[in-house]
């Protein structure tokens, strides 16, 4: 088997008899070689753009949807560049099917090193201008890296600060899904502070401006003015509700904000709002 196994993956690395991967594949599973069919993955995943995406509609067409997911898995540890040339290779196929691969092929990038993360983000951003299409796989890209932890967050937003991205990547972080379920205030604030100690004071900036929009919340004032209290961030939790009166706009939602400071023990917080102007 070792010797078989070997020449199979020579084959498979040579460019060779790609079709007949599922083929092989399955003959490994068939002997509950599981380790050797996942590192045959790996070796055609490390093949050039073209004959992995060849070895990738293989195990599609063949019914391996499992391994071929996985063997996007192993394609997203590729270099920046190459992995940008993947997606784009996958959203211009015609092939629907390709659309959930692209997916995990984005899913899979994300979780990789902050600066890497960023550098294929701005790889993708020349893919998409040279496109044209009006769709964003940077965003998609980076709007899954939101869903990461906070300090992963925060430093994939440090690293964007070394592309073109540096403003528009902060927005499709902070759209993911890490700082907009229940916790958000306590995440948010989590988030400032990060930045404040990576000295990100633009991105910083760029991630208040997405929280105090007009649509902002009485509670979610109250909450995150608490939180950033609580993360010893003392001038932003001060200037936080005049920010939110001015994007409101609306006397009578600034006099219902400062009563609701006023009932959180935050009177003097409330007395800023109350006297904020309306823009």
């Amino acid at each position: 088997m070792p010797w078989r196994l070997a020449q199979v993956s020579a084959e498979i690395e040579h460019g060779l008899h790609g079709e007949r991967l599922p083929e092989h594949i399955r003959e490994l599973q068939a002997l509950e070689r599981h380790a050797e069919a996942q590192e045959l993955l790996a070796v055609a995943a490390r093949r050039p753009v073209p004959q992995a995406l060849h070895a990738l509609r293989c195990l599609e067409q063949e019914g391996l949807t499992w391994e071929a997911n996985f063997l996007v898995g192993f394609a997203a540890a590729r270099p920046p560049r190459d992995a940008a040339r993947m997606a784009e290779t996958l959203l211009g196929s015609e092939n629907r099917s390709n659309e959930h691969l692209l997916k995990n092929f984005l899913s899979a990038m994300s979780r990789r090193e902050p600066t890497v993360v960023a550098e294929a983000a701005q790889q993708l951003a020349i893919v998409d201008r040279a496109r044209g299409d009006g769709r964003l796989l940077w965003w998609e890209l980076l709007s899954v890296a939101g869903d990461r932890p906070v300090e992963d967050m925060a430093d994939v937003i440090a690293a964007l600060g070394r592309t073109s991205l540096e403003q528009d990547g902060v927005r499709a972080v902070f759209s993911g899904n890490s700082c907009r379920r229940r916790d958000r205030c306590s995440k948010t604030a989590r988030l400032l502070r990060l930045l404040e100690d990576r000295g990100c004071t633009s991105q910083q900036e760029t991630v208040i401006q997405e929280v105090v929009k007009p649509r902002i919340g009485i509670d979610q004032v109250v909450g995150l003015v608490n939180a950033l209290y609580e993360v010893r961030l003392r001038p932003l939790a001060k200037g936080l509700g005049p920010r939110a009166v001015r994007a409101r706009g609306e006397a009578r939602w600034r006099d219902k904000l400062a009563r609701a400071l006023r009932r959180a023990g935050l009177t003097a917080e409330a007395e800023l709002v109350r006297q904020a102007p309306l823009a």
